[in-house]
C-alpha cells in the first residue's frame, strides 16, 4: 500500500539499481583511500601505540594510589576528587582508543566530549585557589561545564598576576579555545546535520554504519583522540601529583613532550591530511 504523504518534507522515493556515476564515484573513492592507506595506516598505528602507552602510565599510577596508600576514597577530599575523575578520564580515552583501533571515525565524538568535560573538570577540583567546584562535586551537585571554565578563567587570571609581579610573562588564558572546542565537539556529538555530511558520502551514496571506510577521516579523529590525550596527561599527572608527589608530575610531563614530539615528526593533523603545500617537506603523498 504506498505511503501516505503528510507535508512538504516528505517526497516520493523509487527503488532501481546502483547508478553508473555512482559505482564510477565508488571505484574512484576505493582507488583513492588504497593510495592514502599506504601512507596513513602506519602513522595511525603509531599515535595510537603512543596513546595506549600513555594510558597505560596514567592507569599505572591511578592504580599505585588505590592499592598503595590509605587514601580515604569516601572521604571529603580534594585528593579523592581527584583519583575517581582522573579514573573516568582514563577509561574514556581508552574507550576511545579502542573505537579507533576498530576503524570507527565519528563515533569517538560522545567519548571525547564527555572526557573533555571530565579532564576540565579535573583541573577545576584540582585547584587550590579555588575550592568552590570541589565543594559542589563532593556535594554531589551538578557541575556545568561553563561553570568549570569561569573557574579555571579565574585561576588562569590570579596565576598570571602573580608571574606578572615576578616579572615573567604568563601564558595565554585559554578560555576560548576551550569554549571552541567544546562547541564544536557539540556540535558533532549532537548530529548536526553539516558534521553529519562530513563523514558521509553523497556521491557514492554511502554512509558509513560500522568502521569508516576512509582512512583519511579515520586518522583525523585519531588526531583529534590525540589532543585529549595529551590534555588528559597533563591534567591527570597534576591531580594523581597531589597523592603521589611531584614524581607523578614529572614523569607525565615527560611524556607529554614525547607526545608532542610525535606528533611533530609523523603528522596527521588536518592540514597534513588536506596535503597543505606548506608540509611537502613531510612527504605526505596524499
Amino acid at each position: 500500500m504506498p505511503r501516505r504523504w503528510t507535508d512538504r518534507f516528505d517526497v516520493p522515493v523509487r527503488p532501481g539499481p546502483v547508478a553508473s556515476q555512482v559505482r564510477a564515484a565508488r571505484q574512484r573513492e576505493g582507488k583513492a583511500n588504497a593510495h592514502n592507506t599506504k601512507i596513513l595506516k602506519p602513522r595511525i598505528e603509531a599515535h595510537l601505540l603512543a596513546y595506549e602507552a600513555c594510558l597505560k602510565e596514567l592507569s599505572a599510577f591511578h592504580c599505585q594510589i588505590g592499592d598503595h596508600s590509605d587514601l580515604d576514597l569516601e572521604g571529603s577530599s580534594r585528593q579523592a576528587a581527584a583519583w575517581f575523575i582522573s579514573g573516568r578520564v582514563i577509561g574514556l580515552l581508552n574507550a576511545g582508543v579502542s573505537l579507533c583501533r576498530a576503524d570507527f571515525a565519528s563515533e569517538v565524538v560522545p567519548l571525547l566530549r564527555t572526557a573533555h568535560e571530565a579532564t576540565q573538570l579535573l583541573r577545576a577540583v584540582s585547584m587550590h585557589r579555588d575550592a568552590n567546584v570541589l565543594r559542589d562535586w563532593l556535594q554531589d551537585q551538578h557541575i556545568k561545564p561553563s561553570r568549570v571554565r569561569t573557574a579555571q578563567d579565574r585561576n588562569q587570571k590570579a596565576v598570571a598576576k602573580e608571574m606578572r609581579d615576578l616579572g615573567v610573562e604568563p601564558p595565554g588564558r585559554t578560555r576560548q579555545s576551550m569554549e571552541d572546542l567544546y562547541n564544536n565537539l557539540s556540535e558533532m556529538a549532537h548530529v548536526k546535520r553539516s558534521r553529519i555530511l562530513e563523514i558521509a558520502s553523497i556521491e557514492s551514496r554511502e554512509m558509513p554504519v560500522n568502521g569508516h571506510p576512509s582512512v583519511t577521516i579515520r586518522a583525523f579523529y585519531v588526531y583529534l583522540l590525540g589532543i585529549h590525550v595529551m590534555d588528559a596527561v597533563s591534567a591527570v599527572g597534576m591531580a594523581l601529583g597531589i597523592s603521589r608527589g611531584d614524581e607523578v608530575v614529572v614523569r607525565t610531563q615527560e611524556t607529554l613532550a614525547t607526545l608532542q614530539e610525535l606528533v611533530q615528526k609523523i603528522p596527521i593533523d588536518p592540514e597534513t591530511l588536506r596535503g597543505d603545500p606548506k608540509r611537502s617537506d613531510e612527504g605526505t603523498g596524499l
